[in-house]
């Protein structure tokens, strides 16, 4: 959730990311009660990887969209003196 405020509130501002952190904690929570489950908690790595994943999609929906196509950069080797 951490991971979540910081990003909403990068975004939207501190206020609007208490208030969105609020709802998810409060959705969860009622998905909870109501169906039965048990809580799993989620890594910040697993987050993060996510998240980026799902960043890189839509950045390449939106190069492909607008007629780009993205390509991987490739680190070089570092080269001794």
């Amino acid at each position: 959730m951490g991971a979540y405020y910081r990003r909403i509130q990068a975004r939207a501002g501190g206020h609007k990311a208490v208030t969105a952190t609020a709802h998810k904690i409060a959705c969860r929570v009622y998905r909870l009660l109501k169906y039965g489950g048990k809580y799993v908690r989620q890594e910040i790595e697993e987050y993060e990887s996510k998240f980026r994943a799902k960043q890189a999609k839509n950045l390449a929906n939106k190069a492909t969209e607008m007629g780009y196509k993205l390509v991987p950069i490739t680190p070089e080797p570092e080269q001794s003196l």
